[in-house]
């Protein structure tokens, strides 16, 4: 949020666990409520594939990349936006930005991960 405020932009954050369920979500006073879920999908992308949510079209055929979301329980959302949280070698959640540009999105949640 710290990230998103700097760079005056309103957002939502996500977090799930590496399973793509929700842990935690925030939306910031004013954010646009479609943040939470776009938030939740690109994170829950970068847990359940372990890579930026960004990348994850690049993984499946073209034509088979928009029915990854039909495939997967948890919401999943193949734009920048969503990293996955290691614990050394480990994924053990993702974290999503939404509400803004993607590129924006995915460059605050890169920030929210190195202030950890």
């Amino acid at each position: 949020m710290d990230a998103a405020s700097r760079r005056n932009i309103l957002v939502a954050v996500a977090v799930v666990d590496r399973g793509g369920d929700p842990v935690q979500q925030d939306l910031m006073d004013g954010a646009p409520a479609g943040g939470v879920a776009i938030a939740q999908a690109v994170a829950g992308a970068a847990a359940l594939f372990n890579c930026p949510s960004g990348s994850l079209g690049a993984r499946f055929d073209p034509a088979d990349a928009g029915a990854v979301a039909t495939l997967v329980v948890p919401p999943v959302l193949g734009v920048p936006g969503g990293l996955p949280v290691r614990d050394g070698d480990q994924v053990v959640a993702g974290l999503g930005v939404g509400g803004g540009g993607p590129a924006l999105c995915a460059d605050i949640a890169q920030a929210a991960l190195d202030a950890t």
